[in-house]
């Protein structure tokens, strides 16, 4: 306090020696001395000001020192020398707190900063008065989340925090999503009409890659798979057809009926030397074509009465 009070000792001193210099000197043109008079009445009041919070005990903002608290109540409205709206703080409706919003020159708010309901902050950039950006944490797992808006549809990119990545279409309906799963791998998905036609990711079988491609009209797919193969299904979504390599890293192609059922294969031998063709009917292997050990075919039926193969009725075929 008593510094302050020197400083403003000093500052009465200066204006007391200024008076006394302006009253000395008698050939100052009247407008200079009436200006002079004036700028010294102002310096005097803005020391009078400083000297009743002295006064009271209050302290001044002198070299930095903080000011008292000054509370302004909501909402209010800052406005240029026209009128025209710049800034504006209101309560937020649904109750989180208060609102902060940035108006252009059209009097449209471009940005607003928002304490949601939630507790949580949000960030708005608008154009035109509508929200093209949105920054805040998302209702869903208090995730971060944004939001970035087409100008002219529904179009929306969003990013959450553990959601991944959706694009929306301008009907408003997902059109890819990238997405990391339960199991904490990687997953792509494009849709058609809010449905998948398209999805790349991880296999629960065998953490092999996998790709489905699905039918826009049926429960039709064809399913690529790392270890297993390309498996296709039909309208109903029963198995018709599979192909890929078997338990012996040789290659096998198998049919199926329009119930599922497989009922033809394709495939080679243990070892490696020869094809084989199956055909089945009831779950058992009806007729078998392949190779012989001396190097000749052979194709073998299966009946009631047992095995009958084209090597036992010409042994020397």
């Amino acid at each position: 306090m008593e510094s302050e009070m020197l400083k403003l000792q000093r500052q009465v001193e200066h204006l007391e020696a200024a008076l006394a210099a302006i009253s000395q000197t008698k050939e100052r043109r009247t407008v200079r001395r009436g200006v002079g008079i004036a700028m010294l009445v102002c310096a005097a009041t803005a020391i009078i000001s400083v000297a009743i919070p002295l006064a009271s005990g209050a302290s001044p903002n002198f070299q930095g020192e903080k000011m008292g608290p000054l509370n302004v109540t909501a909402p209010f409205i800052v406005v240029d020398n026209k009128g025209q709206r710049l800034f504006a703080v209101t309560a937020n409706p649904s109750g989180g707190g208060g609102n902060a919003i940035l108006f252009n020159a059209a009097g449209q708010p471009a940005a607003e900063f928002i304490a949601t309901a939630g507790g949580n902050g949000q960030i708005k950039v608008n154009e035109g008065g509508a929200t093209r950006i949105s920054l805040g944490i998302s209702t869903t797992g208090d995730a971060g989340n944004i939001v970035v808006s087409s100008d002219t549809t529904k179009a929306q990119t969003i990013l959450h925090g553990d959601r991944g990545i959706q694009v929306g279409n301008g009907d408003g309906q997902l059109a890819v999503e990238v997405l990391p799963t339960q199991d904490g791998n990687g997953q792509i998905k494009i849709n058609r009409g809010g449905a998948t036609r398209i999805q790349l990711g991880i296999s629960k079988v065998g953490d092999a890659g996998n790709i489905v491609l699905s039918s826009n009209t049926t429960k039709a797919q064809t399913i690529l798979h790392g270890d297993v193969g390309v498996r296709q299904t039909n309208a109903q979504g029963n198995p018709v057809f599979q192909a890929g390599a078997d338990d012996t890293n040789n290659g096998y192609a198998m049919v199926a009926n329009g119930g599922g059922t497989f009922l033809s294969k394709i495939s080679v031998a243990t070892d490696g030397s020869s094809g084989r063709v199956e055909v089945s009917a009831g779950g058992e292997v009806k007729a078998l074509m392949g190779i012989k050990l001396n190097g000749k075919g052979d194709v073998c039926a299966n009946g009631e009465k047992g095995t009958l193969c084209l090597s036992t009725i010409n042994p020397t075929y």
